[in-house]
């Protein structure tokens, strides 16, 4: 929550971009000030801005069964794939 405002969910589980299904990890981008969240529900993995200024959502990997993440210092972003063993 972020000012008493909700990043995503507000309408319930869901596949519209402000809407989350089955979430399994989230990190924060301190590069970007972004939250990145594996949303495996949607088979996606989706971004959105903390500092308040940007509320849009952004998919950054389609098609992909994200069971967890990282980004490094570099701001490069790692992910599994546990459908694909990758």
């Amino acid at each position: 929550e972020r000012d008493g405002r909700s990043f995503a969910g507000d309408h319930g589980r869901g596949d519209a971009p402000d809407q989350l299904d089955t979430p399994t990890d989230v990190v924060v981008d301190q590069r970007t000030n972004r939250l990145i969240i594996c949303d495996a529900g949607n088979r996606r993995i989706v971004t959105c801005s903390l500092d308040g200024e940007d509320d849009e959502y952004a998919v950054l990997v389609r098609d992909v069964s994200c069971e967890g993440l990282t980004v490094d210092e570099q701001g490069y972003l790692y992910f599994s794939d546990s459908q694909k063993h990758e």
